[in-house]
């Protein structure tokens, strides 16, 4: 992937860097707004990552104006640990995916590989005839489009990204609410809701294992 990286600590900026060079990724840094707005304009990337600092008090000002330059799949925003505030305002921008500081540089490629699995299944058709999109949380089988809310979109889409597969519930907790929730009441509430809405039973639970999506579903 191409990103692009904006940290204005310099050793934390060097880590970050060296590593995913490391894995192959090529990686741009610009330290300020008015180049931000420049270099996004102009080149293609694959992924934004960013210290909120590095925006100061415009930062959310500056995602506010600019949504299509800083599109939510494409942005691992980096805050402070005990900033709630800007966590809510992200949230209330509708940009869920972050990660709080300190943490370390497996953990951001895991923050990456999570991102990049959720969304990669934006839009798969299979030899069942059906199509899923992830933007707009819907299926189409049989010329009918089947909606559902952001949270079995991205259950479904992470099952389609494993297909024939299976996932454990810790995987779905981990990608759904970033954390192993422990109690897994909620995930079987979300499962159950989700293969009501379904046209079909795609969704396969494997008993005390976890669930797989199959194209071709029994009867």
């Amino acid at each position: 992937m191409k990103i692009i990286l904006f940290e204005n600590t310099n050793s934390l900026n060097s880590t970050i860097r060296t590593f995913l060079l490391s894995k192959g990724h090529r990686v741009e840094h610009y330290g300020s707004v008015t180049d931000c707005l420049k270099i996004i304009n102009t080149i293609v990337y694959d992924f934004i990552i960013f210290d909120m600092d590095v925006f100061s008090t415009k930062n959310l000002d500056c995602l506010k104006m600019n949504r299509t330059i800083f599109p939510m799949k494409n942005l691992l925003p980096i805050i402070h640990h005990n900033d709630v505030e800007t966590l809510k305002n992200l949230f209330s921008l509708g940009y869920t995916h972050y990660i709080k500081k300190p943490f370390t540089i497996h953990e951001l490629e895991l923050h990456l590989n999570r991102i990049n699995t959720l969304y990669k299944v934006e839009s798969t058709i299979s030899k069942c005839d059906y199509s899923f999109n992830l933007k707009s949380c819907t299926l189409v089988y049989d010329n009918n489009h089947y909606i559902f809310t952001k949270n079995q979109a991205s259950f479904i889409s992470l099952l389609i990204s494993k297909k024939n597969e299976i996932v454990t519930p810790s995987e779905i907790s981990l990608c759904l609410w970033d954390k192993n929730i422990g109690s897994y009441t909620t995930i079987r509430s979300l499962i159950a809701k989700t293969k009501k809405k379904l046209p079909k039973p795609f969704i396969k639970n494997h008993r005390g294992v976890g669930y797989m999506w199959v194209d071709i579903a029994e009867s």
